[in-house]
């Protein structure tokens, strides 16, 4: 699956986990049922704009720190294990998240085939984006630095 994907579906359920710390370990979860899901794999040349545009996106509508940015890396941190391989420093049978290296039952992932087209992902990724587009209050978002109408300004010196 993709990074992208894997980011999306991070970010939408530490949206929905609103806790720092849970946010990250729910995002690494999701990256085992992403890789689970049928899917096609993609370029990294294709995919890598595509996440740092969704990470830079998500820093700054929820904030850096916010859980839908740690929800966010953490789907992605499980496939930087992936990196050693690419470079050529170390064999695919050394990686050890459940979903990757070598699979010693075929279902995990994709569960045992690859799809003709981006259908489950395309699906997953607007699914993500509804949540992550969704108001949960009554009143519009704010920009971290902006203030609401009527409220009181800070006093001096604090």
């Amino acid at each position: 699956m993709m990074l992208f994907t894997h980011a999306l579906f991070g970010a939408a359920l530490g949206r929905i986990v609103q806790n720092r710390p849970a946010s990250y370990l729910v995002g690494v979860a999701s990256h085992a049922l992403g890789d689970v899901l049928p899917h096609r794999e993609h370029p990294l040349k294709i995919d890598a704009p595509l996440v740092a545009a969704a990470l830079t996106l998500l820093g700054l509508r929820f904030g850096w720190a916010s859980p839908e940015c740690m929800g966010a890396l953490g789907g992605i941190t499980p496939d930087m294990e992936h990196l050693p391989t690419m470079l050529g420093w170390s064999e695919p049978d050394r990686e050890f998240f459940p979903t990757h290296g070598p699979y010693p039952e075929p279902w995990l992932h994709s569960m045992g085939h690859t799809p003709e087209d981006d259908r489950v992902q395309i699906g997953l990724a607007v699914a993500s984006l509804l949540v992550l587009c969704a108001n949960t209050s009554d009143e519009p978002p704010l920009h971290p630095n902006q203030r609401r109408e009527g409220a009181s300004e800070p006093a001096e010196g604090m």
